[in-house]
């Protein structure tokens, strides 16, 4: 199954005008609460992301370690680097998802990548995490789309201030 697990502003967007994620946080209602993350990363085997996302996770998010040793990284560019231990780098990723049958796959971000794997029905679940704030403005999660998707809700969960919506796609 392909899951879209990813955090979002109420008002909707992924990232600031900066293209930053730092605002990602709960409201400090209860800060030992663990959150959905941990369990659905165990269930992960795959991950594939945008290169923004990986540049931001080695530039800035986690510059000494990579953070998902345990699955193998596919990040989708226009400009491959050599491939690293369990990441590799590819231009196609309709073909990639369209050939991973079987496997537990996190599309990790961004935006852009989000919205052709939507438009290419090849997400099964989304998984959104909404954290409390309103940005005002930066890069919207959802592309504008000529497509009506219609979901149908399979949970929700709350912690700190944030709402984790599951939901899968009515067909």
């Amino acid at each position: 199954m392909t899951t879209l697990y990813i955090a979002m502003s109420l008002d909707g967007y992924i990232a600031d005008s900066h293209g930053k994620v730092s605002w990602i946080e709960g409201d400090g209602s209860d800060r030992d609460a663990t959150g959905s993350y941990g369990r659905f990363i165990r269930g992960i085997d795959t991950i594939v992301m945008g290169r923004k996302t990986y540049d931001q996770i080695v530039k800035e998010l986690s510059p000494h370690s990579w953070p998902y040793p345990n699955q193998h990284t596919y990040v989708i560019t226009h400009h491959p680097l050599p491939a690293l231990p369990r990441i590799s780098f590819t231009q196609d990723p309709i073909n990639l998802l369209s050939n991973m049958k079987g496997k537990s796959v996190w599309v990790c971000g961004g935006a852009n990548l989000a919205g052709e794997l939507l438009e290419s029905n090849l997400i099964q679940e989304l998984h959104i995490s909404i954290i409390p704030v309103l940005l005002g403005g930066g890069i919207p999660l959802f592309p504008s789309s000529e497509h009506r998707k219609r979901l149908h809700l399979l949970g929700v969960e709350h912690y700190n201030g944030i709402t984790d919506l599951r939901y899968t796609f009515r067909r």
